[in-house]
């Protein structure tokens, strides 16, 4: 009895000295985790709007109602519930997303070497599509004696849509190692700039054929776009793409097309431009010229040469093909190929055509005669 009695004595004592131990170091100290603004007490980031509180800090975690022109403010606080100094305490600020809007999201991280980085948001509302630009400078507040703190002006870094300052180090513990840091931003008066947009050079080509649009879409703020074309006439492979392809239609005469290229942003700006397509109709090819040569008139069995001519206007390779209807020849595909007449009892007239043809496939003929009349009969002599 005397032992169990002991035992819960024993363990009485370890107990308290456990909450001795944690009640004079914090519970981050024993575990060893390193980290920042772990109490609810701590607060997270705040914005305020100093134009339309008249400079008082009236933070808030969200705003809405923010007007071109308006100054605002961006309370970070800091306190090291590490067991360790802070090395290269570092604040950023980051607004998304990159350039006008009419909502933005400010991400603050508070980071140092060998801690987890602590981040917190806060979201504003603004009445039209603006920017938003971070100030050079920044108000610190730091060695809080109980009644004031140290405050200096300092310089920051600003890069587009960030901000950063470096703390250096940071101590473990509250006051007079915590504090805060307010950053200034300026909200933009200036209109939403709209897109840039060209839907590319003029084009011509032939009925039939296709070509490709060359358009082209940028946007000064980084604003994400869409696009839309629309012709006249024609067909396209996309419309909703820079660069469709454009089919052209099939034209007896030449015609010219519009076509616009539209591009909107997500401030619903847009722009447009204009490229017009010169669609010609197919042009005319000209066939060989040909020509079969003179009539001739031979007698029965014998033979001829066929004259045959051929030309080109626009100069292409022909190939030549002859037709009789009667006799033969001594080659058919040449132009001047030899006919032998068949024996004949009495006069047949045959017709021999030449045909040329091009690398166009496109063919003129033309005929010549030959008239064949029977051979002389001699009489056998009387006996």
């Amino acid at each position: 009895m005397k032992n169990k009695i002991n035992k819960i004595k024993n363990k009485g004592l370890l107990l308290g000295a456990i909450l001795i131990f944690l009640s004079v170091f914090p519970f981050s100290s024993v575990f060893g985790a390193n980290v920042f603004n772990p109490s609810q007490a701590d607060h997270p980031l705040r914005i305020g709007n100093e134009t339309q509180s008249q400079g008082t800090q009236n933070w808030q975690t969200s705003l809405s109602g923010v007007n071109a022109g308006d100054s605002l403010k961006f309370s970070v606080y800091f306190h090291n519930a590490g067991s360790i100094a802070a090395q290269n305490t570092n604040v950023r600020i980051q607004l998304s997303p990159i350039g006008s809007n009419t909502s933005f999201v400010a991400t603050s991280t508070i980071s140092a070497t060998g801690f987890s980085s602590y981040t917190t948001t806060a979201t504003m509302g603004l009445t039209s599509s603006q920017s938003i630009q971070f100030g050079n400078t920044a108000t610190l507040y730091t060695n809080y004696n109980g009644s004031n703190h140290q405050i200096n002006i300092v310089p920051v870094n600003v890069s587009g849509n960030v901000v950063t300052y470096n703390l250096g180090t940071i101590n473990p513990g509250y006051t007079p190692n915590d504090g805060y840091i307010i950053f200034n931003a300026q909200v933009s008066t200036a209109l939403p700039n709209p897109p840039t947009v060209s839907a590319g050079l003029n084009k011509t080509i032939t009925s039939g054929q296709s070509t490709t649009l060359n358009g082209t879409a940028s946007h000064p703020d980084g604003l994400a776009m869409t696009y839309q074309w629309s012709c006249n006439g024609g067909s396209l492979s996309n419309s909703t793409i820079l660069q469709p392809i454009f089919y052209a239609p099939n034209v007896l005469a030449t015609q010219t097309y519009s076509c616009t290229l539209t591009a909107r942003d997500t401030n619903n700006n847009t722009s447009s431009s204009v490229t017009y397509i010169t669609v010609n109709p197919v042009a005319q090819q000209n066939p060989p010229t040909v020509s079969a040569g003179l009539n001739k008139t031979i007698t029965s069995g014998q033979s001829t040469t066929l004259n045959g001519t051929a030309s080109h206007p626009d100069g292409l390779a022909m190939t030549y093909q002859w037709s009789c209807n009667g006799g033969s020849l001594s080659n058919s595909t040449i132009l001047q190929p030899i006919f032998y007449a068949p024996n004949v009892l009495a006069t047949q007239t045959y017709s021999c055509t030449l045909t040329a043809r091009d690398t166009n496939n496109n063919t003129s003929s033309s005929v010549t005669y030959i008239t064949v009349n029977p051979g002389i009969i001699t009489p056998s002599p009387a006996i």
